[in-house]
């Protein structure tokens, strides 16, 4: 599951790099100007990068599940759900990044070195029991640890926790969707 959480990191990439060549070509401030709120512009590119992101997981793990015969450990909808909520984390963190201008050339190389750094961190490519325990704490920092974590709670019967892992993401995903929203609305 780590493999597929580091990809729809990088994957995201592509929304980010959208967002930031409407913003060069002044698109996203003829729609502010026209929409004059940017809740319809942030809600617009959240829907759209959720959606692509459903169907590229759902192509992801349905191959593994019913052609390569891969047993995935829990359920489809448990493993969607909590990919959602990592999206859509990722997705309020790509908001946040594109609203920075003084940045732009270089916002992509940070964006995919961080991601592929915090992939590491959190655990998609090892199993986070290998790692010791200070680093353990660290994996909580990462948007692909948090769900890394939710996955393995879930895969253990402790729905509960985690999901409550999901609604910490989520929460996070809130404050930087009304960063995003209030830094649009200031530098637009």
């Amino acid at each position: 599951m780590g493999i597929v959480v580091a990809f729809i990191s990088l994957s995201l990439g592509f929304g980010l790099s959208s967002i930031l060549k409407e913003k060069e070509d002044g698109t996203l401030k003829r729609l502010y100007i026209t929409l004059s709120s940017p809740f319809p512009i942030i809600m617009g590119n959240i829907l759209a990068m959720l959606f692509t992101t459903l169907i590229q997981v759902s192509l992801i793990l349905g191959t593994m599940k019913y052609l390569f015969k891969i047993p995935l450990g829990i359920s489809l909808y448990h493993i969607i759900t909590i990919i959602m909520f990592y999206t859509a984390l990722l997705i309020s963190i790509i908001l946040y990044l594109a609203t920075f201008d003084e940045y732009i050339s270089s916002i992509q190389g940070v964006y995919a070195s961080g991601m592929i750094i915090t992939s590491m961190v959190g655990g998609c490519f090892w199993s986070l029991d290998l790692l010791p325990l200070q680093l353990q704490k660290l994996v909580l920092l990462t948007p692909q640890g948090l769900t890394m974590i939710s996955l393995k709670l879930v895969n253990m019967g402790y729905m509960g926790k985690g999901y409550i892992y999901c609604g910490l993401m989520f929460l996070i995903s809130i404050l930087f969707i009304s960063l995003s929203k209030k830094r649009l609305e200031y530098y637009v």
